[in-house]
């Protein structure tokens, strides 16, 4: 028999190989030739960062994951009700939301949800988190925080359920900060004051504290978010100032906020709703402050979310096409997508020319397993 090379092997059979084959092994079956390439789909890994997750709150059952790892949006139909929801914070995969009457956490990756009924209405909250496992063994902590004099909080707990609208007093004048979801800091849920002071709640005890320091920051920012990174608590502060955005970390022992001038080699992700500290990501997005406002309007691609071996990944749809010239040439000129501050240059890329989307905040996509869980959808 005469011996053909393997780029003569029929496409027929190749796209039954390529459906056997685990989807982080793609890219490497593209390599081999052009005939080859030629029949595999791109993939892209949804985990690689965070993403910065937006979606339309009176639904069209699309979600926008917009990657800054990649530089690239992905416009996803997703199986989740989230239409009429209000988006609070995310952690650990889910989505924290509110609809009327209940909290919901949704993970959009693993296409999971569970609802927590019986919550008196409001028209918002000032902060929604939760601590612990989701879905099943994870506390639940809302606030609402109208008045310097006192706070109504609502507390969810997998034995008793919802304790609604306890009013607490509050020792020192406090108001939530607007944009900045509780951060859960040694067991407790820590709020942030619109001054720079704290509110902490502690579950065990049910017991809530306006601390007497730190009284505030050293100047009054437009936005502030609470963060809760390697056992410290850091503030992250965004506006139309100079320089707009800053980090302060609280120093525990003297009780002040003090300026944080490097972060290494982790990355700040920082917005309404939640901010996160990572690391291990690509070597230009180190010691630098992600905020989640976009410049322009990125690359965007119809794709599904799959998931293989606990992580996720982005197909495209076949139909899928690339927003024309857009993708290019922001890949040419490497200008980032969204709004990025360098602590080390003191630069930041065209805050006063982005745009913040309703109902976005940054998500890490995490998989779960669905035999671990068990609950109606």
């Amino acid at each position: 028999m005469e011996d053909r090379p393997w780029s003569d092997l029929p496409s027929e059979l190749l796209q039954v190989i390529l459906s056997r084959l685990p989807l982080p092994y793609h890219p490497s079956f593209s390599a081999v030739c052009k005939s080859w390439r030629d029949v595999t789909f791109r993939v892209y890994p949804a985990d690689i960062s965070p993403l910065l997750v937006y979606f339309k709150r009176w639904g069209d059952g699309i979600l926008h994951c917009y990657s800054p790892s990649l530089n690239k949006s992905f416009r996803v139909s997703s199986p989740l009700d989230l239409s009429e929801c209000e988006l609070y914070s995310s952690k650990d995969g889910w989505l924290v939301l509110y609809r009327e009457h209940e909290v919901i956490l949704a993970n959009p990756v693993a296409s999971l949800m569970r609802n927590f009924p019986g919550l008196p209405f409001l028209n918002s909250f000032s902060g929604i988190a939760f601590s612990g496992r989701p879905p099943h063994k994870c506390t639940i902590f809302a606030i609402d925080s109208m008045f310097t004099s006192s706070v109504e909080i609502s507390i969810w707990r997998p034995s008793r359920g919802w304790v609604s609208n306890i009013r607490y007093g509050n020792d020192y004048p406090f108001v939530a900060a607007p944009y900045s979801s509780p951060a859960v800091h040694n067991g407790r849920f820590y709020c942030l004051g619109v001054e720079g002071n704290l509110g902490v709640f502690n579950p065990k005890r049910a017991t809530w504290k306006v601390l007497a320091s730190p009284k505030s920051f050293a100047y009054k920012p437009e936005e502030s978010y609470l963060v809760e990174s390697k056992g410290k608590l850091l503030a992250v502060h965004v506006g139309n100032h100079n320089p707009p955005v800053r980090v302060v970390s609280l120093n525990e022992a003297e009780m002040v906020w003090e300026r944080v001038i490097t972060l290494s080699s982790a990355t700040l992700f920082a917005g309404p709703g939640v901010s996160l500290v990572t690391t291990n990501r690509p070597k230009r997005m180190k010691n630098k402050v992600l905020v989640s406002r976009l410049i322009g309007k990125p690359e965007t691609i119809e794709a599904e979310i799959r998931r293989f071996e606990g992580r996720a990944f982005f197909v495209p749809k076949q139909s899928s096409q690339q927003t024309p010239g857009e993708g290019r040439k922001q890949e040419a000129t490497e200008k980032p997508g969204v709004c990025c501050y360098s602590l080390r240059a003191l630069k930041s890329s065209g805050y006063r020319d982005s745009i913040w989307y309703p109902c976005s905040i940054w998500y890490e996509p995490r998989t779960v397993m669905m035999s671990k869980l068990r609950f109606k959808m």
